[in-house]
C-alpha cells in the first residue's frame, strides 16, 4: 500500500518532517518520545534547582569533594523525572493531541523517494493589528510559522558561532604550528602579554585608544537605541504594536535576525584579527546574547523601547504620554550613570560578543550576573521600568508578553538584591560578598524607616547588619559610630535585656576591641557576661560567646595566664555543647593559642592553631577570610620555633590570597603585607621591607587613618629601621637609609595592632 507518512507529526518546526511512498515501520511510539521529552524536561529543570540550593548552601570547595551532594543533584532528579515522564505522557498526549511517534522506511529503497516537508509561511505579511482580525486558523498557522522561525534561528546561529570558533582556533594552531607569529596582526599589532586583546584599542599610544574606544561604542549604543526607538514608533504607526497581542511576529523576527547577524558579523571580525597568541573565545553563547531574556542587555533596552510605544499609543490620555516620557527618562539616565560608573559593563551588555574576545580572564555565569556593573543596571534601569510598566498594565491592560518581559525583570532585581551577596561569597570575592551586603542591609534599614520608622526594630536590626558588614571590610571605625547609634536606640526601645540590645552590645564590644580600646570593651563585655549569666544562664551559646570576648580582652590588656585559665573553660563547655568543629568554637580554641603563644608555649599553640586550620580548611575553604587569619597565625607560631623560611612561605601564601579574594586595599592585607614587611625587616632584607612598609603606611593612612592601631604599628616599624638606619651610619660614616614619609605623631603609640582579623 503506497501512501504519504510524515516520520514526526505535527512538530512545530519549519521543518515538518519526511514524506515518503511505501510502508513504514514505527520505531518509538507518541507515548515513548513523549515520555522521554519530559523525563528530559524535568531532570533538567529538578537538577538545575537543587543545583542552585546546593551552591548558595555550601562552599566551593565542598560541592567538589563532597560525594552525597554529587549523588543528590544527579541520581535524585533522574529517580524522579523518569516515573515523572513515563506516567504523565499519556495524559500530556490527550491534552495536547500530539503525535509524536518516530517511523522510518521499511526498506532502504524507499529513501531517494522520500522529500522534506516544511511548513508553508502565511499568507498575511504584517497584517493590522497584528493578525488580531484573521480568523483562528490564520492565527494558528502565524504562530506555528514565526514561533518555530524564532526557535530555529538561534540553533543556527549558535551552531554558526561554535562553527567559527572551531575555524579560529584551528587557523591559528596551523599559524603557530607553521611559525607565522605575525597571522592576524597586520592591522591592529600584538596585544599586550597578560592582557586580552581589543581590537578598538590599539596597542600604542595608551592614552588615546581608550578615548577611540569610547567613542566608537557610544556611537553603536546610540544608533541601537535610536533604531530600537524609531522601529517601536513606527510599529505604533502602522498598527503593528498592540495591547493585547503586543508586536507582531515579523518584527520580532525582523529585529532578532538583524542583532544575531551583528553578533555573528563581530565574531567573524574578531576571528580574523586576532593576534596568532590570543585566546579566542566561543562564540556560541555570545552570539545568541543579545536576544536573550536576562542574559542580553539589547532586548531589554528594546522591550524598553515598546513600551514607550505603547505608551504613546494611548493617545487619548494625557497619563499615556506621561509614561512614555517617564520610560525614556529612565533609559536616557540609565545609560548616562553607566557609561559614566560603568563603561565596561555598559560595552560588554551592547557587544557581547566583543566583551567575550577582550576579558582579561574566564568569568563564571554568576559571577557575571552580579558584578558592580549589572546591580547599577538593575537598580537604575531594571526595577523603575518593571515599575512602570507594571502600573502601565494594571491601568490599561497588557500582552502576554507584557507580563513576560515584567516578570523577568522582577526576577532579575530580586536576584541581584537577595542573592547577588551569597553568590559573590560562593565565587570567593569576599570583600564584593561584603559590600553587597552592606548594601543589602541598607536597603532594608530604609525599607524599615520609611514604613515602620527609624526606631522600629526592623529597622534597628538591619542598622546593625549593616554595622557588622562594615566591620567585614575593616571599617571597624563606621561600624562603632553605628553601632553606638543602635545601642542607644535600642536600649530606649527594646530595653536593655532585650537579646538584640544584648547582640549590638556585644559587637560593640568586639569593634571596641579591634580599634585598641580594650578597657572599655573589658568593661563592656564583662556587664553583658553579667546580664547573659543572669537571663540565660552560664552554658547557654550566646553567655560562653561572651565569656569568650572577655578572656580575649584580658589577653589584649596583657593578662595572658588569667585569659588562658577562662579559655580553657570556656572551650570545654563549648566543646561539649556546640561540638569541636562549630565556628565558636573554633574562635575560642584560635584565642586560647594566642596566649599560649604569649606564655612562651609555642609547640602547644602551633598544635592548637593546626587543629583550627585543619577544620576551617575543610568547612570554609582555604581562601576564606578566617582561614587565611589562622594561616597567618600558623605562621607566627611557626616563627617563634625558629622555622622562619616556612612562616615567610605561608605568610606570602597568605598575602596573595587576600589580595585576590579581599583586594589590595582591604585592612586586612594591609595588615598582612605590614606583619610580612616587619618580619623580612627581622630576617635582616632591609630594603625589601622598607619598599613594603613605605606603600602600606601610605595606603593605612588612606584607608584606616592616622590613629588606627594597624597604622601606628606599621609607623613603629618603620621608625625602628630608621633608628637602626641611623645606629648604622653613626657607626661606619655613612648616610644610612632615606627619611620615610608619615606622621612623627604616629610613632608616639607604639607598634600595637589589633588582634583577631576574623
Amino acid at each position: 500500500m503506497d501512501k504519504t507518512k510524515p516520520m514526526l507529526h505535527a512538530l512545530p518546526d519549519l521543518l515538518e518532517g519526511f514524506s515518503c511512498s511505501g510502508h513504514w515501520k514505527t520505531i518509538l511510539s507518541t507515548n515513548a518520545v513523549l515520555a522521554f521529552v519530559l523525563s528530559c524536561a524535568a531532570y533538567t529543570v529538578v537538577f538545575s534547582l537543587l543545583w542552585f540550593v546546593s551552591y548558595l548552601s555550601f562552599p566551593r570547595h565542598q560541592l567538589q569533594i563532597r560525594q552525597d551532594i554529587w549523588c543528590l543533584t544527579r541520581l535524585v532528579p533522574l529517580f524522579l523525572a523518569a516515573p515523572f515522564g513515563i506516567l504523565s505522557c499519556k495524559v500530556f498526549a490527550e491534552k495536547l493531541h500530539l503525535s509524536l511517534n518516530v517511523s522510518f522506511p521499511e526498506h532502504w529503497q524507499q529513501w531517494p523517494q522520500c522529500q522534506v516537508r516544511w511548513v508553508e509561511p502565511p499568507q498575511s505579511m504584517l497584517p493590522v493589528g497584528c493578525g488580531a482580525n484573521l480568523s483562528q486558523e490564520a492565527q494558528r498557522q502565524r504562530l506555528q510559522y514565526y514561533l518555530s522561525a524564532l526557535m530555529l534561528l538561534p540553533s543556527v546561529f549558535f551552531l554558526a558561532g561554535l562553527l567559527l570558533t572551531a575555524l579560529g582556533r584551528g587557523i591559528r594552531a596551523i599559524a603557530r604550528g607553521c611559525g607565522n607569529s605575525h597571522f592576524g596582526e597586520k592591522s591592529r599589532g600584538v596585544s599586550r602579554a597578560g592582557y586580552a586583546y581589543d581590537p578598538f584599542v590599539p596597542d600604542i599610544p595608551d592614552a588615546e585608544p581608550q578615548q577611540e574606544a569610547d567613542c566608537r561604542v557610544t556611537c553603536y549604543a546610540i544608533v541601537f537605541h535610536l533604531c530600537c526607538a524609531g522601529l517601536s514608533l513606527w510599529a505604533v504607526a502602522t498598527a503593528h504594536l498592540d495591547m493585547r497581542y503586543g508586536l507582531c511576529w515579523e518584527l520580532w523576527l525582523f529585529w532578532a535576525v538583524i542583532m544575531l547577524s551583528i553578533s555573528l558579523m563581530q565574531g567573524l571580525y574578531f576571528a580574523a584579527f586576532l593576534p596568532t597568541h590570543a585566546r579566542v573565545p566561543g562564540f556560541g553563547l555570545p552570539v545568541l546574547t543579545p536576544i536573550l531574556p536576562i542574559l542580553g542587555e539589547p532586548l531589554d533596552t528594546f522591550k524598553d523601547w515598546l513600551f514607550v510605544g505603547l505608551a504613546i499609543s494611548q493617545r487619548t490620555t494625557w497619563l499615556g504620554f506621561m509614561m512614555a516620557g517617564l520610560g525614556v527618562g529612565v533609559l536616557c539616565l540609565s545609560n548616562l550613570y553607566i557609561w559614566t560608573y560603568h563603561p565596561n559593563e555598559l560595552a560588554s551588555g551592547l557587544l557581547p560578543v566583543r566583551a567575550a574576545c577582550c576579558e582579561q580572564r574566564d568569568r563564571t555565569l554568576l559571577a557575571k550576573l552580579t558584578s558592580k556593573g549589572k546591580l547599577a543596571v538593575a537598580i537604575t534601569e531594571d526595577l523603575p521600568q518593571a515599575c512602570l510598566q507594571s502600573l502601565f498594565v494594571v491601568i490599561y491592560g497588557g500582552s502576554v508578553t507584557q507580563y513576560f518581559f515584567i516578570g523577568f525583570a522582577l526576577a532579575k532585581v530580586s536576584a541581584c538584591l537577595l542573592l547577588r551577596a551569597t553568590i559573590m561569597e560562593r565565587e570567593e570575592r569576599f570583600s564584593d560578598a561584603y559590600e553587597a551586603l552592606v548594601m543589602y542591609y541598607q536597603f532594608l534599614s530604609a525599607v524599615g524607616s520609611a514604613v515602620l520608622g527609624k526606631r522600629s526594630a526592623f529597622a534597628l536590626r538591619n542598622q546593625c547588619k549593616v554595622a557588622a558588614s562594615l566591620s567585614e571590610l575593616g571599617q571597624h571605625t563606621e561600624a562603632l559610630y553605628l553601632q553606638k547609634e543602635v545601642l542607644a536606640a535600642q536600649q530606649q526601645v527594646l530595653g536593655p535585656s532585650d537579646p538584640e540590645t544584648q547582640w549590638t552590645q556585644g559587637d560593640l564590644a568586639v569593634s571596641l576591641l579591634v580599634l585598641g580600646r580594650h578597657d572599655e570593651a573589658l568593661e563592656l563585655a564583662t556587664e553583658l557576661l553579667a546580664a547573659r549569666q543572669e537571663t540565660l544562664g552560664p552554658t547557654h551559646p550566646d553567655t560562653l560567646w561572651t565569656q569568650a570576648q572577655v578572656s580575649l580582652s584580658l589577653a589584649k590588656l596583657g593578662r595572658h595566664s588569667e585569659a588562658w585559665h577562662a579559655q580553657a573553660e570556656v572551650l570545654t563547655e563549648q566543646q561539649r555543647t556546640l561540638g569541636s568543629t562549630h565556628p565558636c568554637t573554633l574562635w575560642t580554641q584560635a584565642d586560647m593559642a594566642l596566649s599560649l603563644s604569649a606564655l612562651g608555649r609555642h609547640s602547644e599553640a602551633l598544635r592548637l592553631k593546626e587543629e583550627v586550620l585543619s577544620a576551617r580548611l575543610q568547612a570554609l575553604g582555604p581562601v576564606h577570610p578566617s582561614t587565611l587569619w589562622t594561616q597567618l597565625q600558623v605562621a607566627s607560631s611557626l616563627a617563634d620555633l625558629g622555622r622562619h623560611a616556612e612562616a615567610l612561605e605561608v605568610q606570602k601564601v597568605v598575602l596573595a590570597a587576600q589580595q585576590q579574594t579581599l583586594g589590595p586595599a582591604h585592612p586586612y592585607t594591609l595588615r598582612t603585607q605590614s606583619k610580612l614587611a616587619a618580619f623580612l625587616l627581622n630576617l635582616g632584607q632591609t630594603r625589601t621591607s622598607l619598599q613594603m612598609l613605605t606603600e602600606v603606611l601610605v595606603a593605612q593612612q588612606q584607608a584606616l587613618g592616622p590613629n588606627h592601631p594597624d597604622t601606628l604599628f606599621t609607623a613603629g616599624k618603620l621608625d625602628q629601621l630608621r633608628a637602626q638606619s641611623a645606629f648604622v651610619s653613626g657607626a661606619v660614616g655613612g648616610e644610612g637609609l632615606p627619611h620615610l614619609p608619615g606622621n612623627t605623631e604616629l610613632r608616639s603609640g607604639g607598634p600595637g595592632v589589633a588582634g583577631g582579623g576574623g
